[in-house]
C-alpha cells in the first residue's frame, strides 16, 4: 500500500530560543536546528551548540520562558 496525501499542511515555523555564553557573556538567538537536542526528564529539555563569538559549549533550555517572540 502506498500513502497517499489527502490534504497538505504546512510545517510550523521554527522557534528561537534566547540565552547567554556563560564564558564571554555574550547573549545568542538560536533554534533547535541549530545544535543538538538533549531530551531529558528530570532538568528539562534543552540543545547544545558553539557560541559563536568565543566557540564555547552553550546550552539553553528549551521552554517558553528562553523562547523570543
Amino acid at each position: 500500500m502506498t500513502i497517499k496525501l489527502i490534504t497538505k499542511g504546512k510545517k510550523p515555523e521554527e522557534k528561537i530560543y534566547q540565552g547567554k555564553c556563560l564564558n564571554c557573556y555574550s547573549v545568542v538567538q538560536a533554534s533547535p536546528s541549530d545544535g543538538r537536542v538533549t531530551s531529558d526528564q528530570r532538568d528539562g529539555n534543552f540543545f547544545t551548540f558553539n557560541c559563536p563569538n568565543c566557540n564555547h559549549n552553550m546550552h539553553i533550555d528549551i521552554n517558553d520562558r528562553n523562547q523570543v517572540g
